[in-house]
């Protein structure tokens, strides 16, 4: 099973203060810390190394780490622009890694390429819309794995 080194209270909060950043709950981040939910999510999603996978909301990349691991390409999209240099420090480790900076909602899906798989750590304010619009407007998607944050 696919893991994450970020997916614990420790690498997180290290991560975080690496970069002088800090949870920003009305942004509905809450930051993966748990392996057993990474590999849970990444046995769901039962990527392959050729497939091409869109994660909306990538935080620190904890759930992207894993995703680099099983699939050929990863393209995240990310609200929260302190998060850029993170993910701009995974880019540069990892070139099947991209990302935009913006609202996953008003991005223009066509920037995304041909992504087979949806797999993502979701707010609850936000997660049934982003679904169904990435359902609605990317039709090379096969597959949809979610993790909805109980923030409720």
């Amino acid at each position: 099973m696919t893991g994450s080194p970020l997916a614990n209270p420790g690498a997180t909060r290290a991560t975080l203060e690496a970069y002088g950043l800090a949870t920003k709950h009305r942004l509905g981040q809450n930051f993966l810390i748990s392996n057993a939910v990474i590999e849970k999510i990444m046995d769901l999603a039962a990527l392959s190394h050729d497939e091409h996978v869109v994660e909306v909301g990538p935080g620190i990349g904890t759930l992207t780490l894993a995703l680099l691991a099983d699939a050929g390409q990863v393209t995240s999209i990310e609200m929260d622009q302190t998060l850029e240099p993170v993910l701009s420090s995974i880019a540069a480790a990892h070139p099947t890694f991209t990302y935009l900076m913006g609202d996953a909602l008003r991005i223009d899906t066509a920037n995304l390429g041909t992504p087979e798989a949806f797999v993502s750590n979701l707010p609850y304010n936000v997660a049934a819309t982003l679904i169904l619009a990435y359902l609605q407007n990317i039709p090379s998607l096969m597959r949809c794995v979610v993790m909805v944050q109980a923030e409720v």
